[in-house]
């Protein structure tokens, strides 16, 4: 333990003096705002929402409420989204936004001609309110988008340190007209939902995230009596191991004859195929890999009879859809985005180590803890313990 937490101090000073770097060589793009102005009649707010799938997930039911407000329901409304979730936004979310306007994240931090073409864009739209919907703000992204733009009115939320230094904070937070402080909240959804009320001086009631999927909608795969496995995760620490996962992939085929669908995109290929050559019962399991846009996986999750995952947006997926889950988590940002409060009424499990599990009651003392990163191995929650629950739920 002494040693990884002096790898991660390490780790920090690099990552450190990497922020400063990438300051000096970015900040000049910031200020290329030349680009002409659309000419649009009428107001314009500019919604900025460039974080992840899961993030996305828990904002988007306020979405009809900013569309909707007697603020703004005059108003041209675009977002300014991360791509990768762009197939959710266009299929469930159209009828709120005037105009998209997609983001590569790894494009706009590692290629300059991309960056100063993207801030030409947002320039040229000549917003009169910008909006940062991201609670934990990036220096580099979404700040430097606020930064890049004229806008009479530039609101954020007071951010915390889980993406950017505080240096970048004590100068971004320049950028903005208004910061609202949610900190006091500490999931997610909630946090948002206090970030909207405040924004349009009404009060919204969401206690989860929800897609409202046509009831005649089908996927184009017909499965009976099955599970979802997602192996992947983005960090290594987050993720269970392949042999516990075989073990209840063995335990769900021969005790309950089910199916396994193994889901994900280009970074869960290996693992779901490293998965699909070990199980036991090769003709019980389909490998989905890269298969399935979002939409379709959401009628996979509508329609399966469990999803186990590791800590990932596809747990927010399924929360929306209302399938019942069980998700392995490390502990990491404990409480921000699992697990979901008692009154959500979601149906998902979480499983910690026992370091986390033992101490659930004690709330306050786990998010001062594990507010940003935990050390603790994901590998102790055993598979005997998940097989507990995997009875309660499917028997």
């Amino acid at each position: 333990m002494i040693i990884k937490k002096i790898d991660y101090i390490f780790r920090s000073i690099i990552l450190s003096l990497i922020e400063l770097i990438k300051f000096v060589y970015l900040k000049p793009a910031n200020f290329i705002n030349n680009s002409p102005r659309i000419k649009i009649k009428g107001q314009i707010l500019l919604l900025i929402k460039t974080d992840e799938i899961g993030d996305y997930l828990l904002f988007r039911n306020y979405l009809s409420f900013i569309r909707n407000s007697d603020k703004y329901k005059n108003y041209k409304i675009i977002l300014c989204g991360n791509e990768i979730w762009k197939d959710i936004a266009l299929n469930f979310d159209g009828s709120f936004i005037d105009e998209f306007i997609w983001i590569n994240k790894t494009s706009f931090n590692n290629n300059l001609l991309y960056r100063v073409n993207f801030l030409k864009l947002i320039f040229s739209r000549n917003p009169e309110t910008v909006i940062n919907c991201s609670y934990s703000r990036n220096f580099f992204i979404d700040d430097s988008i606020i930064e890049s733009t004229n806008a009479k009115n530039k609101i954020g939320f007071k951010t915390d340190l889980a993406n950017s230094d505080k240096w970048q904070v004590k100068l971004s937070d320049k950028y903005y007209t208004k910061l609202i402080d949610c900190s006091d909240e500490r999931f997610e959804l909630n946090k948002n939902r206090l970030f909207c009320e405040s924004i349009l001086d009404t009060k919204i009631n969401i206690i989860k995230p929800a897609i409202d999927i046509q009831p005649d909608a089908k996927s184009k795969y017909f499965f009976k009596d099955y599970v979802v496995l997602f192996l992947g995760g983005k960090r290594k620490y987050k993720k269970w191991d392949m042999n516990k996962f075989l073990d209840i992939g063995n335990y769900v085929i021969s005790k309950y004859n089910f199916n396994i669908l193994l889901v994900g995109a280009k970074n869960e290929i290996d693992d779901n195929r490293k998965f699909y050559n070990s199980i036991n019962r090769k003709d019980k399991v389909t490998d989905l890999s890269r298969e399935t846009s979002l939409s379709e996986l959401l009628l996979l999750l509508k329609d399966a009879n469990l999803l186990i995952s590791n800590d990932s947006g596809i747990v927010h997926m399924a929360a929306s859809v209302n399938t019942k889950t069980i998700v392995l988590v490390n502990g990491s940002q404990f409480g921000r985005f699992l697990p979901y409060p008692e009154n959500s009424r979601a149906n998902i499990t979480t499983f910690y180590p026992f370091e986390i599990s033992q101490n659930l009651s004690d709330k306050k003392h786990l998010y001062t803890k594990y507010e940003y990163r935990s050390l603790l191995d994901i590998n102790s929650i055993s598979s005997e313990e998940v097989k507990i629950e995997i009875d309660k739920i499917l028997i």
